[in-house]
């Protein structure tokens, strides 16, 4: 599958049966390097099984790689590429019951970054219901921060911390793990940044009146 950006590619897209919005690791190509890296589901012919990625170019496995993070389906909805090399993506993935979220470090070369929690793979359940990564970045040391939603006693937003080695973060909320609820219910972060000062921005929206609304958060 060596492929470039063409019309081609999309047909091979479809050919996978991927699903979810494509895009590469930062809203741009690297300047560097043509290729672009992609995140969204793949799934078997039972659909009982999900990938994280899809790269077009000859250097990663052939054009894609395939990680099944549980026996049931994964997704995810997105991709980071670090200074290294190594490709950070997030999302979540069901234990049975409900999403539990999940992060995945691959090498450049499409394989399990296994200096990343043990197994180059990351599931937690955060609360009791749907947990769920939609945005990462790696901070400029390394560590991984996602943002999305969890489920505890409302749906609340999720700001997690990793250190480089798939650990939370204890310096990060004592846990690496925070939960922060904007408003009464229904508040899910849905893109993040890191300010200059080492801050992190998180957007979304939040349930209030009736409607979504902008909600925009910074953590220190």
């Amino acid at each position: 599958m060596k492929l470039s950006f063409s019309a081609r590619f999309f047909h091979v897209i479809w050919a996978l049966g991927i699903a979810f919005s494509l895009h590469d690791a930062s809203g741009r190509s690297e300047p560097d390097d043509p290729d672009a890296y992609m995140d969204g589901i793949v799934r078997n012919s039972n659909r009982s099984k999900a990938s994280i990625r899809a790269f077009p170019g000859s250097s990663f496995a052939d054009g894609a790689a395939s990680v099944a993070v549980s026996a049931n389906n994964d997704s995810a909805r997105a991709v980071v590429v670090q200074t290294d090399g190594r490709i950070v993506a997030a999302g979540h993935t069901s234990n049975g019951s409900n999403e539990d979220i999940a992060i995945v470090r691959v090498h450049a070369d499409g394989t399990l970054d296994t200096s990343f929690a043990s197994s180059g793979i990351k599931a937690v359940a955060i609360g009791s219901g749907d947990d769920i990564l939609n945005a990462a970045t790696v901070q400029t040391d390394g560590k991984v921060v996602g943002v999305g939603r969890a489920k505890v006693h409302t749906v609340d937003m999720l700001i997690v911390r990793l250190e480089t080695s798939g650990m939370f973060d204890t310096s990060f909320h004592t846990d690496g793990k925070l939960t922060s609820a904007i408003r009464d219910n229904g508040d899910i972060a849905r893109a993040v940044s890191i300010t200059t000062s080492g801050r992190i921005m998180v957007a979304g929206y939040s349930w209030l009146f009736g409607a979504y609304h902008f909600a925009l958060a910074r953590y220190l």
